[in-house]
Protein backbone atom coordinates (compact mmCIF):
# COMPACT_ATOMS: atom_id res chain seq x y z
CA UNK A 1 0.00 0.00 0.00
CA UNK A 2 0.93 3.76 -0.17
CA UNK A 3 1.87 3.82 3.49
CA UNK A 4 4.12 0.53 3.39
CA UNK A 5 5.96 2.22 0.27
CA UNK A 6 6.91 5.24 2.27
CA UNK A 7 7.80 4.19 5.24
CA UNK A 8 11.51 5.09 5.86
CA UNK A 9 12.35 1.85 8.81
CA UNK A 10 12.13 1.86 11.93
CA UNK A 11 9.51 2.40 14.51
CA UNK A 12 7.29 3.25 12.12
CA UNK A 13 8.20 6.65 10.44
CA UNK A 14 6.77 7.21 7.14
CA UNK A 15 9.10 9.34 5.11
CA UNK A 16 7.46 12.56 4.31
CA UNK A 17 6.65 13.40 0.55
CA UNK A 18 7.89 16.73 -1.04
CA UNK A 19 4.26 18.65 -0.45
CA UNK A 20 4.21 17.30 2.83
CA UNK A 21 7.59 18.97 3.99
CA UNK A 22 6.02 22.44 1.73
CA UNK A 23 3.31 21.96 3.52
CA UNK A 24 4.59 21.40 7.06
CA UNK A 25 7.15 24.06 5.84
CA UNK A 26 4.24 27.08 5.43
CA UNK A 27 2.47 25.71 8.62
CA UNK A 28 5.34 26.47 10.65
CA UNK A 29 6.22 29.78 8.83
CA UNK A 30 2.89 31.18 9.81
CA UNK A 31 2.74 30.04 13.07
CA UNK A 32 6.13 31.54 13.35
CA UNK A 33 4.94 34.68 11.94
CA UNK A 34 1.67 35.04 14.08
CA UNK A 35 4.30 34.86 16.97
CA UNK A 36 6.47 37.05 16.59
CA UNK A 37 5.54 39.21 19.32
CA UNK A 38 5.90 36.12 21.74
CA UNK A 39 9.42 34.51 20.85
CA UNK A 40 9.24 31.49 23.37
CA UNK A 41 11.46 28.77 21.79
CA UNK A 42 9.92 25.62 21.59
CA UNK A 43 10.90 22.39 22.98
CA UNK A 44 10.96 19.13 21.46
CA UNK A 45 11.45 16.21 23.72
CA UNK A 46 13.53 13.60 21.87
CA UNK A 47 12.81 9.88 22.84
CA UNK A 48 15.33 7.01 22.79
CA UNK A 49 14.19 4.02 22.28
CA UNK A 50 17.64 1.60 22.39
CA UNK A 51 17.55 -2.38 21.63
CA UNK A 52 20.77 -3.69 22.16
CA UNK A 53 22.39 -7.12 22.27
CA UNK A 54 24.98 -7.56 24.62
CA UNK A 55 27.33 -4.67 23.94
CA UNK A 56 26.43 -4.52 20.35
CA UNK A 57 24.33 -1.42 19.88
CA UNK A 58 24.65 -0.29 23.38
CA UNK A 59 24.74 3.44 22.78
CA UNK A 60 26.31 5.42 25.65
CA UNK A 61 25.22 8.90 27.35
CA UNK A 62 27.90 10.84 25.77
CA UNK A 63 26.95 9.14 22.23
CA UNK A 64 23.17 9.79 22.64
CA UNK A 65 23.94 13.49 23.19
CA UNK A 66 26.61 13.22 20.51
CA UNK A 67 23.55 12.02 18.24
CA UNK A 68 20.94 15.23 19.45
CA UNK A 69 23.89 17.42 19.13
CA UNK A 70 23.90 16.20 15.22
CA UNK A 71 20.03 17.55 15.03
CA UNK A 72 20.45 20.14 16.50
CA UNK A 73 23.35 21.65 14.14
CA UNK A 74 21.31 20.57 11.36
CA UNK A 75 18.06 22.84 12.83
CA UNK A 76 20.48 25.49 14.11
CA UNK A 77 19.72 28.87 12.49
CA UNK A 78 16.81 27.46 10.29
CA UNK A 79 14.48 27.02 13.57
CA UNK A 80 13.94 28.02 16.97
CA UNK A 81 14.04 25.03 18.66
CA UNK A 82 15.60 23.14 21.41
CA UNK A 83 16.37 19.66 21.28
CA UNK A 84 16.02 17.98 24.53
CA UNK A 85 16.33 14.25 25.45
CA UNK A 86 16.24 14.77 29.17
CA UNK A 87 15.65 11.33 30.66
CA UNK A 88 13.85 10.19 27.58
CA UNK A 89 16.05 7.29 26.81
CA UNK A 90 15.02 3.53 27.14
CA UNK A 91 17.59 0.46 27.40
CA UNK A 92 16.68 -3.00 26.33
CA UNK A 93 18.49 -6.00 25.61
CA UNK A 94 16.73 -8.44 24.02
CA UNK A 95 18.61 -10.59 21.37
CA UNK A 96 15.06 -11.60 19.73
CA UNK A 97 14.62 -7.58 19.28
CA UNK A 98 17.79 -6.91 17.36
CA UNK A 99 17.30 -9.29 15.07
CA UNK A 100 13.91 -8.31 13.87
CA UNK A 101 13.16 -6.63 10.64
CA UNK A 102 10.47 -4.60 9.84
CA UNK A 103 8.00 -7.12 8.51
CA UNK A 104 5.09 -6.97 10.80
CA UNK A 105 6.30 -10.05 12.55
CA UNK A 106 5.29 -10.81 15.85
CA UNK A 107 8.03 -10.13 17.59
CA UNK A 108 8.35 -6.51 15.23
CA UNK A 109 4.82 -5.97 16.62
CA UNK A 110 5.74 -7.28 20.53
CA UNK A 111 8.66 -4.95 20.10
CA UNK A 112 6.84 -1.70 19.20
CA UNK A 113 4.43 -2.36 22.16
Amino acid sequence: DQDGARMAGWCATAKPTDSEIKESNIVYENWRNARQFNRQIPQIQVWFHMIYQGDEGKLTDAEITASIDVIRAAFKGKFDFVFDVGSHVTRTENSDYWTVEPDGSADESEMKQ
